[in-house]
């Protein structure tokens, strides 16, 4: 009887090579794709960022301006626009008298809550964030702070006291805008302006790596009351 024997055959060093280089490969495939899955998750979340500061600053300051406090009496309500401090026309600030729809915190007054239907001053306006300093993509163009400042008793001394705090950061530019009912324009004043027909809120803010900025816009139709009439004097100066 013969007796066939079975000789086992390794691979070849061709064989190998093609091999290793199949590997080497799908793994570069595989790193590729998570890396770029990574990436774009990374750059989905800086332009949600952006998003979600622009809205909430334009938000915002649209809840203060539905609450305007309407009076026929124009000394007792205040819609004031003008450019704000900060270089170029990105930055414009807004003072105006609101009313509280339900009870709302406040200092220094008995148990430090302000009492629904109560008039208050609401100011908004940008102050420069040094923490953007050398953060990439910024340049010439830093983010800001949103601040709003809220005094629960509306006086004369209109652009001071009460309490002030930040609300949004990462913002870039806050422009604001009355209706006359023909135009928008960038300043406006109550005391001699009346009350504008609407009130156009723009915010554009940054994501902390400053790669991605996003707009917001908001538009408030304000009920417009008429001015008081005043009856005209006669020669003699009697009513």
């Amino acid at each position: 009887m013969t007796r066939r024997t079975h000789q086992r055959r390794g691979f070849t060093l061709p064989e190998l090579i093609v091999g290793s280089v199949i590997v080497a490969m799908i793994a570069s495939s595989v790193v590729l794709s998570l890396s770029q899955a990574i990436d774009g998750e990374r750059r989905s979340r800086a332009r949600q960022e952006a998003v979600r500061r622009a809205n909430a600053g334009a938000d915002q300051i649209a809840r203060d301006v539905r609450a305007f406090a309407r009076e026929e009496e124009l000394f007792n309500a205040r819609v004031l626009l003008f450019p704000g401090n900060l270089r170029g026309d990105s930055a414009g600030e807004l003072l105006m008298f609101s009313t509280a729809s339900r009870s709302a915190p406040t200092a220094g007054q008995g148990d430090g809550r302000r009492p629904a239907g109560a008039t208050y001053e609401a100011q908004y306006r940008l102050r420069e964030d040094t923490r953007s300093e050398g953060v990439p993509g910024t340049g010439d163009d830093p983010s800001h702070v949103l601040w709003r400042r809220v005094d629960s008793l509306p006086d004369q001394y209109v652009d001071a006291g009460g309490i002030e705090f930040p609300v949004v950061e990462g913002v870039r530019t806050l422009r604001l805008f009355a209706h006359d009912g023909d135009n928008w324009t960038d300043q406006w004043d109550t005391d001699t302006d009346g009350y504008p027909y609407a009130v156009r809120i723009e915010v554009t803010a940054t994501s902390n790596d400053g790669r991605y900025t996003e707009r917001a816009v908001r538009v408030v139709p304000l009920d417009r009351v008429p001015l008081p009439f005043t009856p005209a004097l006669d020669v003699s100066g009697a009513r």
